[in-house]
């Protein structure tokens, strides 16, 4: 059951975006945006809840830049909320992106800039293990080449041993030469556990007539100071179209990728692979042998060397398809509808067996 729905602001003339949600120290905080007409300006804030949602708190500010739908980002780390946010520059001015932190007694420390204003700042995401923060975003440039001054994306990187007190010089990954471009990557794209640390990132080809992409891993095991980059596994499966998701389960990193097969009908696919430091699995398609279209956000979970998949159908909730792994995403098992409704036939594209 649930209760009716409560207002978490009560500020009347005000527009308010909610960016995110932590539940720490038995407290839930709620993290967006806010904008008044009377004071003309927009700030960042959180409100908190000590009974479970049932009353909050007035809006804390957290930010006040005077932008609207700043990005705010949250991330916790022993009973620690860590907050990064941009002061939304346009994408080719070089702007600041800022941290700062709520302690597990509640109280709000000071805003550390973590880039010093020195890059254009755009999608920033960032992990934290312990005292160690990694923070990665795309920076815009311009560049001299053959056809004169041009700009294009590159993935940054910086980092902090302090608990985000201080942070080093920011770094630019090596893009591939051929590429045209670095864009976004779907999802969560840095990731940290023990000594090593993922960062993820798209690479945009084009010869003239096809559109292509590959997505690159720089890989760190010695908590970010070096770093080894190489194109991962499903780029093979994903060159042109699909998508993917990540996710780290300790020292187990596991990718997603869905896409299509089997032209021209183009059924789903959904292709998987995982990593153990510097060892890469084979893709497997978890599909093998369904026909069938999916929904738009399949998703997998993981504990240890057990992987569970699911997803609809076509975004029919009649079909839920589900398959799992017991060997961290080597093999998995056959494809079954766990939905009480549904066919074979609708669900699995298996034909009607007929007499």
């Amino acid at each position: 059951t649930f209760s009716e729905p409560k207002l978490i602001l009560t500020v009347d003339d005000v527009y308010y975006d909610v960016a995110d949600v932590e539940f720490v120290n038995e407290k839930l905080y709620v993290f967006g945006t806010m904008w008044t007409r009377e004071e003309n300006t927009s700030y960042a804030f959180y409100s908190v809840s000590d009974d479970f949602g049932n009353t909050f708190s007035e809006p804390h500010k957290l930010f006040n830049q005077g932008k609207m739908r700043q990005d705010i980002v949250t991330t916790t780390s022993n009973g620690v909320i860590y907050i990064l946010m941009d002061d939304e520059k346009d994408y080719d001015e070089k702007g600041s992106l800022y941290i700062r932190k709520i302690l597990s007694d509640g109280t709000l420390t000071d805003i550390v800039n973590v880039n010093g204003g020195k890059t254009t700042v755009t999608y920033p995401k960032f992990a934290v293990f312990e005292e160690n923060v990694y923070v990665s975003w795309m920076d815009r440039v311009n560049e001299r080449g053959n056809f004169g001054i041009t700009e294009r994306w590159y993935q940054v990187f910086t980092k902090s041993h302090d608990g985000g007190k201080t942070f080093d010089d920011v770094i630019t990954f090596n893009s591939d030469p051929k590429s045209i471009d670095t864009v976004g990557t779907e999802g969560d794209f840095v990731f940290a556990h023990g000594n090593s640390v993922y960062v993820l990132w798209k690479s945009e080809y084009y010869d003239g007539e096809t559109q292509s992409f590959k997505i690159y891993l720089a890989y760190s095991d010695n908590q970010g100071k070096d770093f080894a980059i190489e194109p991962v596994p499903l780029n093979d499966e994903l060159s042109q179209h699909g998508y993917m998701i990540s996710k780290l389960d300790k020292n187990n990193f596991y990718q997603m990728g869905m896409t299509s097969k089997n032209y021209p009908f183009n059924d789903a696919a959904v292709y998987f692979t995982s990593r153990n430091f510097d060892t890469d699995t084979v893709p497997v398609d978890i599909l093998k042998g369904v026909s069938t279209q999916i929904g738009w956000m399949p998703d997998f979970a993981t504990n240890e060397n057990n992987v569970y998949f699911v997803t609809e159908v076509n975004n029919d909730q009649n079909c839920i398809l589900y398959s799992y792994s017991n060997d961290g995403g080597k093999s998995f098992s056959d494809v079954v509808n766990i939905s009480s409704k549904g066919t074979p036939k609708t669900c699995l594209g298996i034909e009607d067996e007929i007499t």
